[in-house]
């Protein structure tokens, strides 16, 4: 969740700057990265029941495990798309200086 709050916090600076091609990029990777954190949050949420006897326990605790490994799966899914978008974000910055640099030689 840290990770996803710092890269979104980089993308927002990004966007702060004048960079044209930039800009509709680093949206995406902000957007993903904010619903990753926010299905990671979702997943770590606490979950009460008060299930009446040992059995409904049991499977309550097992359905709401599924549930949780479900969520931070969809997640971490988020964070994998995110990472994907901000490396595309990178890119876009250093394609310029990259391409100069390959005509030098």
């Amino acid at each position: 969740m840290q990770f996803n709050a710092i890269m979104a916090a980089i993308h927002c600076a990004v966007l702060s700057m004048n960079f044209g091609k930039l800009k509709f990029v680093s949206a995406v990777s902000l957007l993903l990265h904010v619903l990753a954190s926010l299905t990671l949050c979702w997943a770590a949420r606490p979950i009460e029941s008060s299930p009446h006897d040992k059995s409904s326990e049991v499977l309550s605790h097992y359905h709401s495990a599924r549930d949780t490994f479900r969520n931070y799966r969809r997640g971490w899914i988020l964070t994998m798309l995110a990472v994907l978008a901000s490396v595309a974000t990178a890119g876009v910055i250093a394609y310029p200086e990259v391409s100069k640099a390959i005509r030098r030689f």
